[in-house]
């Protein structure tokens, strides 16, 4: 008992010369270290995950010295001589340690070592067997970086910024990208950086920038040619044009997927390199954010299009008010010779309607989505514009629209037969609101878009009652909404439930939209959902239904043939019996397939009532409705728990594709689909000025099944071209 005192008593001690949140310790133990003239002086050894440290006992154990630092970087071998001597070989040093339990010391060492640095292990020569168990397996640590980084730190005796690493270190094990910045650190230090990244095997996505890093490209360029597990690079705020030939070849060598420049200056050689050596790397999507290109420096790129055919997505964004970009001919020839297929072109002061005329004239292009996002659109004769036929989602959220040119725009434009998604989100309007959508027509003239974004915009009856008709609307977001002061909130309830009634939705938000209305909402909008035959998912998160709403919400899940996913944080349920009892009814859905927590209500809850006897009745009932839904899953071997907040559908790799699955398996169940087929009196006025051909190909498309939105939802969702629409 009393050496295990003192060993606590020692480590209390070395914490506070080492922070064990930027090196956290892995073994410790008391030691006699073997001098060269065979003396033994005792010490205290702590092993962290960069180095191994020797303390000298300053004739009290809370007064412990650092002796020596010897980086695991560094290490070539280790031996067991006998029964208690191990030996360290290090780069510059040798060391003995007699160590009480040598076994348990080094099986904890190692088998943290194998995964920090894994590539140092293989080469280390092991004259003692070390269990596999012990080992924990090869996998290395989310946070190995910072291990490597600092290890190569003690290696060259740099001082390291200790709160810099703890939080980098909590960054990493949070899931976010490596970012290194150069703005006051030590060119040493930078150095050690680059070289932990190229040794570091579990960075996906790496940052690195900043107008003082010295030799960006050369450095980096080493790096990445060694480094095999990034796939996305991000370089910004850099100008030093220097060496960026070798970033290339370095980069022919690696196996990034993603590169990204955001504020970069360019001169035309560095353009002329990047054009003609972009096909023989592995980049599949490439973006210039900021990078303020005028036509001479961007020409070599546009130039060379067919160099570009690898390239799946492409970027140019711009600053705002900076960028003015109109060689929109020479863009265009570009994008037809590359065959690119998914296209931003976000805040670069385009006038879209001019884009879209001069779109028309490449029939050729094979773009499936285009974002135009933060443009304008301007007053130009604005017609039907005949887009390419592979076009199926538009991005025009942010789009700065004059007076009266987004009615004119959806009066007058057709879409492709089979539909798009399309995104109208943050939408800015030069009129008053009160004018916005009076203009709007009774019908649009095809209702074929599938997908729409209409978040943080004005809404009116009028216009919801327009949307509608886009009867084969699968997926629509109306989140966080502004409603005009003075109107009447049943009528616009209303058409949200014709909305509802008219579209064939599978997946519905309206977060944040009726926060005013409360649970009145729900009221309103209640049978609605409790009749759409295909709504799969319903999110009304930050509405403030209270727990009359909360009541109304649990009456639709239970009668909905179809709803599996819901989502209702920030409810302001003010009972907790209710949302327990909620909890517990809902368990009873068989088709319920996924919940978002309420963490925001519960927290809530529990912090207004201090008890910690709520605290757990209510998150007992949380674990007994993830229960449920777990047994539910099982038998239909359709979901598992991803996390602790919500269940998502288990078998393949987007929760876009899983999402399909359940649209498939719930509906089947809750819907007769008949055999019979719909088909298409011409002769009808039913309000669309489509042609004759249009309809008839519609015929071939919609069957009864696709009108309930079922199979279609399906084959479209795998068809899926963007990740910006819902």
């Amino acid at each position: 008992m009393r050496n295990v005192s003192k060993e606590q008593k020692a480590l209390k001690s070395f914490i506070l010369l080492v922070n064990p949140k930027a090196e956290p310790i892995i073994e410790s133990a008391w030691v006699k270290k073997i001098s060269t003239k065979n003396r033994e002086d005792t010490r205290f050894a702590v092993a962290t995950n960069s180095a191994l440290y020797l303390c000298k006992n300053m004739g009290l154990v809370r007064n412990l010295r650092i002796s020596h630092t010897f980086a695991w970087i560094d290490l070539l071998s280790f031996q067991k001589v006998n029964e208690s001597l191990i030996e360290f070989k290090f780069k510059k040093n040798t060391l003995k340690l007699i160590v009480q339990h040598p076994t348990k010391f080094s099986n904890s060492i190692f088998s943290t070592l194998q995964r920090i640095i894994p590539q140092i292990y293989d080469k280390i020569i092991f004259d003692t067997p070390i269990s596999s168990e012990s080992l924990g397996g090869p996998k290395p640590r989310p946070t190995q970086f910072i291990d490597i980084f600092l290890s190569i730190c003690h290696s060259k005796e740099l001082a390291p910024n200790i709160p810099f690493f703890s939080h980098l270190r909590k960054s990493l094990r949070m899931g976010e990208p490596l970012s290194i910045i150069q703005g006051s650190f030590d060119t040493h230090v930078l150095k050690a950086a680059i070289d932990a990244f190229s040794l570091t095997t579990t960075i996906e996505f790496a940052i690195f920038g900043g107008f003082n890093f010295l030799d960006l490209y050369n450095s980096l360029g080493k790096a990445i040619s060694g480094n095999k597990t990034v796939k996305k690079l991000k370089l910004t705020n850099y100008a030093n044009p220097n060496k960026f030939e070798n970033f290339f070849n370095g980069l022919k060598l690696s196996s990034i997927t993603t590169l990204i420049f955001e504020s970069v200056t360019f001169k035309i050689n560095n353009v002329k390199d990047l054009a003609q050596e972009i096909k023989n790397t592995s980049i599949k999507s490439l973006s210039f954010i900021g990078c303020d290109f005028n036509i001479v420096t961007f020409l070599p790129i546009l130039q060379a299009g067919s160099n570009f055919q690898s390239i799946d997505f492409f970027e140019i964004s711009g600053d705002e008010g900076k960028t003015h970009f109109n060689c929109y001919s020479e863009l265009l020839v570009f994008l037809k010779e590359s065959q690119i297929k998914n296209v931003k072109l976000s805040q670069m002061g385009i006038d879209i309607s001019v884009f879209f005329k001069m779109i028309q004239n490449f029939p050729e292009l094979e773009i499936e989505s285009l974002d135009l996002s933060n443009n304008k659109f301007c007053m130009n004769q604005i017609t039907n514009y005949v887009f390419p036929e592979t076009i199926r989602a538009f991005n025009l959220s942010k789009v700065h629209w004059e007076a009266g040119t987004f009615h004119e725009f959806l009066s007058h434009q057709t879409f492709v037969s089979d539909g798009v998604h399309i995104d109208f989100s943050q939408a800015h309007f030069n009129e008053k609101k009160s004018d916005l959508f009076e203009k709007l027509p009774q019908y649009p003239s095809t209702p074929m878009i599938l997908r729409l974004n209409w978040n943080h915009n004005v809404i009116t009856s009028k216009l919801i009652r327009f949307f509608a008709e886009y009867s084969f609307i699968e997926k629509a977001s109306f989140d966080y909404c502004k409603i005009i002061p003075g109107t009447n909130i049943d009528e616009l309830l209303e058409s949200i439930s014709y909305f509802i009634s008219k579209t064939q939705l599978s997946k519905l938000s309206l977060k944040g939209t009726f926060i005013g209305a409360k649970g009145d909402a729900m009221s309103k909008i209640r049978n609605s959902l409790i009749t759409a035959p295909s709504l799969i998912s319903l999110d009304i998160s930050d509405n403030k239904i209270g727990d009359r709403g909360l009541l109304i919400f649990k009456d639709i899940i239970m009668k909905s043939p179809s709803i599996g996913s819901i989502a209702f944080d920030g409810s302001e349920i003010k009972d907790p019996l209710a949302l327990m009892q909620f909890f517990k009814e809902i368990s009873n859905k068989e088709h319920l397939f996924y919940v978002s927590k309420p963490r925001r209500d519960m927290t809530r809850l529990i912090t207004d009532s201090s008890s910690e006897k709520l605290k757990k009745e209510l998150e007992d009932s949380w674990e007994n409705l993830k229960k449920k839904i777990k047994h539910h899953s099982k038998a239909t071997n359709l979901i598992e728990i991803s996390d602790n907040d919500s269940f998502m559908l288990y078998g393949s790799t987007s929760f876009s594709s899983k999402f399909n699955s359940m649209i498939l398996n719930s509906s089947l169940i809750s819907v007769n689909i008949p055999t019979v087929e719909a088909s298409w009196d011409l002769n009808i006025n039913i309000g669309y000025t489509g042609s004759e051909q249009e309809w008839e190909n519609l015929r071939q498309i919609y069957s009864i099944s696709n009108l309930a939105g079922i199979q279609d939802l399906i084959e479209n969702e795998k068809s899926q071209v963007s990740n910006f629409i819902l």
